[in-house]
């Protein structure tokens, strides 16, 4: 087992925190329940803390339903439209045509909903990347 001091030059530097917490409550994870029965994923959800799951399943929920959902309601949405624009043209030929609609719908739901899923996809591992961090640095 390496002890903290052999490579651990300041105790009071900032990129030694995540070990320093992930220690801690590792230490009460032995006081109180034994080294055999010592929670790894306890310690590791301590340092990391409620809020950080909290981020994490929240921006994967999202990601999730961007990328399962987010399409077919902004697909379903846009032909649901062209459907009902073809229907008022065939009953009155001589009105006139809108393109502003049609228009801005394509670029906020065929660009845009894509769009938010890849951000959403870039949250999800900038959060997953930092926080992995955080704890591989505690180990």
């Amino acid at each position: 087992v390496v002890e903290g001091s052999e490579f651990v030059k300041d105790e009071q530097d900032l990129a030694t925190m995540p070990y320093q917490r992930f220690k801690t409550c590792w230490q009460e994870q032995v006081q109180a329940k034994g080294l055999a029965n010592a929670s790894i994923v306890m310690a590791l959800y301590r340092t990391i803390g409620l809020r950080a799951c909290l981020a994490i399943v929240s921006a994967v929920v999202v990601e999730m339903a961007l990328q399962m959902v987010g399409m077919v309601v902004a697909l379903d949405t846009l032909l649901s439209y062209l459907e009902i624009e073809a229907a008022r043209l065939q009953e009155q030929p001589g009105s006139p045509r809108s393109y502003l609609e049609p228009s801005f719908m394509v670029v906020s739901l065929i660009w845009g909903v894509p769009m938010l899923y890849r951000f959403a996809g870039i949250i999800v591992s900038l959060l997953d990347g930092y926080y992995t961090n955080v704890c591989s640095a505690g180990l």
